[in-house]
């Protein structure tokens, strides 16, 4: 058993809001994104339902399945395992 320290990047896609000059209020993103790093940090990823086998690309599946229902704007997550190695999934 060894542990990883991922870094994840959420990115949305849509049009400025002219009233307000942004795509999406940065703290709707943030409220929708803690519950979901919250299952796993600090977790055996093995152990957590749909996660049995934690590549870093089923990872990036996972997360956007928990995040897609409430971040309709969700364009891609970015995974990096390690400053050179990662993966990128925009749906399907």
């Amino acid at each position: 058993m060894h542990g990883h320290s991922y870094k994840i990047r959420t990115y949305i896609r849509g049009k400025v809001n002219p009233d307000t000059g942004w795509v999406i209020d940065f703290n709707d993103l943030k409220t929708a994104v803690i519950p979901v790093i919250k299952e796993l940090d600090h977790k055996i990823l093995n152990e957590i339902t749909g996660l049995e086998n934690p590549t870093v690309e089923n990872l990036a599946i996972w997360i956007w399945n928990k995040l897609s229902p409430h971040i309709p704007l969700l364009s891609k997550i970015e995974i990096s395992e390690t400053a050179t190695s990662g993966c990128i999934y925009q749906g399907e």
